[in-house]
């Protein structure tokens, strides 16, 4: 009875340390849950699902999660004693539900292409709950491996209350069994496997019982796990739990609940979308489709006639509104696209969000692409081409972004003058203008660090890409692109920038340019 009374204040002191550690950094690591027999039972059942179970799910990239539905051994690691209590800590309530899962293998030599930037929980859950704060949110990954530097560990940089963010980038190192929490508003990424041996994480997402369910009316209540506590508010559905592993109805249970999820998600997106736009929406009635320019798998390109003097426009046209990740890419360039003003960058028209389109509108350009103006013939329009394009990329770079898929088609041209244009792919930067950056843009047109999954300048990146440009043009009118070699140097450190690049341009060419 002593030994017990004495244990007591130590107890209380660790999750009184927990909460505060939580509370102030928005992070804890490490803590521990499984040793022995549990870990062993548990990595092997992870192992089995990896080489039996996901095979049976038709959606291969959202194969990773909600897998509780059909996974009692993950129900039974979401209830963890040593898991549960520390979240009850973090959130300083005990009613608390399992929103999301995720199962993570990392092999030797891989990039986590999901978490290889820096990122927040807190944009994609804002989504379908509120509120989404570390008081009624919370992250744990559990290590069923190592999770140290060499095997690829999460890392993340502290985060205050209210998502201010130091520069400081903290590795979580974890022994198997392991686990560490962090908050919705704290910047996490995980490096690469450099290890010989595969990285196995269990990601757990905990919500307090009375979050709300933005979309419940619309879309119907979510089903969750409830594992501690009572959910009284009833803003969720409990879910129904199929005690064998891999049975066709929790499969079936999964997909239902990961459909219900994404359509959830994307009218979250589109709400987003709409909400975070300064124009106002377009009438789809204002403009008619004349001509058909692309029809691709996820979007179409049009002409179109808009407005009373039936001006041309481009149409750039979401194929399938389901598609939550065609929504958020085409609700981003256009909100991209609003905080870029320059003659040399594609104007945005407006937006139109109608109940069977979802459609941008954009400046029209008539003499087409890049690659099709570039003759010797009219030699004096292929250099005034390429110095737009220069002119556009420095003036993105001092706002702030990096276009990061720079190529000569997404070059065009009105007037003679070139316009840059996609914008899918184009990030804000963060002081240090460096991103980890994995597989975006096209493949000859994208930097050696990019293809390699290294954290790079983003700016360089793009300056890579701007001298495989230079390259293309050079092929087609000698003499263009001449003394530009460094631009597409494999140390990004000895790229200038694209101010300088203007200046070596301006150079090369004289006072035929026109600079804007």
């Amino acid at each position: 009875m002593a030994a017990a009374k004495a244990a007591s204040p130590e107890a209380a002191k660790a999750r009184r340390e927990l909460k505060e550690r939580y509370e102030l950094r928005g992070f804890v690591s490490p803590l521990h849950a499984l040793d022995g027999a549990e870990l062993a039972t548990t990595l092997a059942a992870f192992q089995r699902f990896e080489s039996v179970h996901r095979r049976r799910i038709c959606e291969w990239d959202s194969s990773r999660e909600m897998n509780h539905a059909w996974m009692p051994w993950l129900r039974d690691l979401a209830r963890h004693s040593g898991i549960v209590s520390a979240v009850r800590e973090a959130f300083g309530r005990s009613d608390i539900c399992l929103y999301a899962t995720e199962l993570l293998t990392i092999q030797p030599g891989q990039f986590p292409a999901p978490y290889s930037d820096w990122q927040t929980d807190a944009p994609a859950f804002n989504l379908m709950l509120k509120p989404v704060d570390r008081r009624h949110f919370v992250t744990a990954f559990l290590a069923l491996t190592a999770c140290d530097r060499r095997h690829g560990c999460l890392h993340v940089r502290p985060t205050a209350v209210g998502g201010r963010a130091s520069d400081v980038d903290v590795p979580l190192e974890l022994r198997p069994g392991e686990f560490s929490l962090h908050g919705p508003s704290t910047k996490h990424c995980l490096c690469s496997n450099n290890s010989a041996q595969a990285l196995c994480l269990v990601v757990l997402r905990y919500i307090r019982a009375s979050t709300v369910d933005l979309h419940g009316e619309e879309h119907g209540k979510e089903d969750v796990l409830l594992v501690s506590g009572t959910d009284e508010q009833g803003h969720f559905e409990e879910m129904p739990e199929f005690p064998a592993e891999g049975t066709q109805d929790g499969l079936d249970l999964r997909e239902l609940m990961m459909e219900q999820r994404r359509d959830k998600a994307l009218a979250g997106e589109v709400l987003k979308g709409r909400e975070g736009l300064k124009r106002p929406l377009i009438d789809p009635s204002s403009y008619t489709v004349t001509e058909l320019l692309m029809c691709g798998t996820f979007k179409s390109i049009h002409v179109a006639k808009w407005g009373a003097g039936k001006h041309c426009v481009v149409v750039k046209r979401v194929l399938n509104r389901k598609l939550l990740r065609e929504v958020r890419k085409h609700f981003h360039e256009a909100r991209i696209l609003e905080k870029l003003s320059h003659p040399c960058i594609l104007q945005l028209v407006g937006l139109v969000d109608g109940p069977d389109q979802l459609d941008m509108l954009l400046e029209y350009c008539p003499e087409g692409a890049m690659p099709g103006r570039l003759t010797h013939q009219a030699r004096g329009t292929s250099v005034q081409l390429l110095c737009d394009l220069i002119c556009a990329l420095v003036y993105m770079h001092q706002e702030g972004f990096a276009h990061l898929d720079v190529k000569p088609n997404n070059v065009l041209v009105s007037s003679g003058r070139g316009k840059l244009c996609d914008f899918e792919t184009t990030m804000h930067l963060p002081k240090s203008r460096r991103l980890f950056l994995c597989g975006i843009g096209t493949l000859g047109y994208r930097a050696p660090e990019v293809d390699r999954e290294l954290e790079c300048d983003a700016t360089k990146a793009d300056v890579w890409s701007l001298g495989r440009v230079g390259e293309f043009a050079e092929d087609s009118v000698r003499g263009i692109w001449s003394g530009m070699g460094s631009l597409t140097a494999a140390n990004p450190e000895l790229r200038p920038s694209t101010q300088m690049v203007l200046g070596m341009y301006r150079k090369l060419h004289g006072s035929c340019l026109l600079i804007t």
